[in-house]
């Protein structure tokens, strides 16, 4: 074979060679050239919601390798929190949950990074857990002090005048107690139920006291030595009503009785009318702060928005003498049941 045979002869194999490199540098490209893309249904949520949201994600081809890291940022650093490799055969889209994701890690609150990637490409997501709202607590209403003052009543005979009072609490400080009802049972030194007085409360305010008072006659005689406070709340109402303000509170003898009087203003702070029904109730105590009686009152009249009353509450006939009071509380119930 001369020269020029043996170029041609050569020339061609080098080319068909090239030619050959060319076809597996295409073929080879082609199975690297699987891509991901991924999102996820929510990018902030709660650690109890990580169940329900979904990570969805997609190979653009057939790729042999999938791998993610979860990272949590810890100050100006991110921490990994899981990393998984996994070598098989990985196409189409896929669909997982947040929470299989952190397999059994513990989702803190704070800010997360997700990197996944396949054969050839990655993608960056970032997500949030945020803290959950507190749960509101429902109205819960304590008694806080109750006290007393029985005395024979001068004007029917064999008959006991008791003046009580009790400090009633709203501990929530989130719901408002409506429609309370208080059964006060007057009882002897064996327990025995002498008398019982019920009064209704529509709203107490969260986080908030209410001064109650009344004027009872037990129907057995006997004399009175403590009181059983039972308290019962209708619901719970997860906001604060607006009631009338009480102020100028003062009290004063009534000289024809030795008896006494609880006086003040109510002003209509409400934006409503204020009706003649609502309750107005006075707790009354004695030097050392102990309760010694209370009583209730009406408005003369309803009450228009923007104006004021005066009241005066009459506690007990005369069940508790002037000289024995040093201060009064007044609370004030609303109209409203919701």
């Amino acid at each position: 074979m001369g020269f020029l045979s043996r170029f041609l002869v050569g020339s061609i194999c080098a080319l068909a060679l090239v030619g050959t490199c060319s076809l597996a540098g295409a073929t080879s490209s082609k199975a690297s050239a699987a891509r991901i893309s991924a999102h996820l249904t929510k990018t902030s949520f709660k650690s109890s919601q990580a169940g329900s949201v979904k990570l969805i994600y997609k190979f653009s081809a057939k790729s042999t390798r999938f791998s993610y890291l979860l990272s949590f940022k810890k100050g100006s650093k991110w921490q990994t929190v899981k990393s998984v490799k996994k070598n098989g055969s990985f196409k189409g889209s896929k669909s997982t949950t947040v929470k299989k994701v952190f397999a059994g890690k513990s989702i803190k609150v704070g800010s997360y990074r997700l990197k996944l990637s396949a054969d050839s490409g990655r993608t960056l997501l970032g997500f949030k857990v945020v803290a959950a709202a507190p749960v509101p607590e429902p109205a819960k209403i304590v008694v806080d002090q109750d006290g007393f003052t029985a005395v024979a009543d001068p004007y029917a005979t064999g008959e006991t005048d008791v003046s009580w009072g009790a400090v009633l609490e709203n501990t929530s400080p989130d719901a408002a107690a409506a429609d309370t009802t208080v059964t006060v049972n007057m009882l002897d030194a064996s327990n025995l139920i002498l008398g019982t007085d019920t009064e209704y409360i529509h709203v107490i305010n969260p986080s908030s006291h209410f001064y109650l008072g009344d004027d009872a006659w037990p129907s057995r005689p006997g004399t009175v030595t403590a009181l059983q406070l039972i308290v019962q709340t209708g619901q719970s109402v997860y906001k604060s009503v607006a009631l009338p303000s009480i102020t100028n509170v003062a009290f004063s003898q009534d000289n024809g009785f030795n008896g006494l009087h609880v006086v003040g203003e109510l002003s209509n702070t409400t934006g409503a009318v204020v009706s003649l029904t609502t309750e107005i109730s006075a707790v009354v105590f004695d030097a050392s702060g102990k309760i010694v009686g209370g009583d209730i009152t009406y408005p003369d009249a309803d009450v228009p928005a923007g104006t004021s009353i005066g009241f005066d509450i009459e506690i007990g006939v005369s069940s508790i003498p002037f000289p024995n009071v040093a201060s009064a509380s007044v609370s004030v119930d609303g109209p409203w049941t919701p």
